[in-house]
């Protein structure tokens, strides 16, 4: 499925002006590094608009690397009103998420106690990054 996202990006930059293709592809991280173990934590979170229809890919980091992406379609309508919610599944339970989408962040929760819970959060926060991203800051 990344696959997939990398090469609808390929295709569709390089023929839109910058600002375009700003509005139609934005990445959304907290991912960071452990200082002890040198593991990956968090998650991203990947829009991509293409006409009508909005995207949304997340993907977990796990010890070194990411799992793959899930892409859902999401509500656009939301989107231009600055909400974005999705479903999701942790550990074969429910876990959908729900919050807020600007330009600079996506601010929300996972509606499941569990997955919040192993992750030590109350709400997520995710600041917009660049799309090539390879760095990772160390985690707090």
């Amino acid at each position: 499925m990344r696959h997939i996202i990398a090469v609808l990006a390929l295709y569709l930059l390089p023929g839109i002006p910058l600002a375009a293709a700003a509005d139609s592809l934005a990445v959304y991280s907290n991912v960071c590094i452990n200082k002890d173990s040198g593991d990956l934590n968090g998650i991203r979170i990947v829009v991509l608009r293409l006409g009508d229809a909005s995207y949304l890919a997340m993907q977990q980091a796990s010890g070194i690397s990411f799992e793959e992406m899930d892409l859902k379609k999401i509500s656009p309508d939301e989107l231009s009103k600055g909400k974005i919610s999705f479903p999701y599944e942790y550990q074969k339970r429910s876990a959908p998420f729900s919050g807020t989408i600007s330009e600079k962040a996506i601010t929300g929760t996972f509606d499941n106690k569990s997955f919040m819970k192993d992750y030590g959060w109350k709400i997520i926060q995710l600041r917009r990054v660049s799309p090539s991203q390879k760095t990772y800051g160390d985690c707090r």
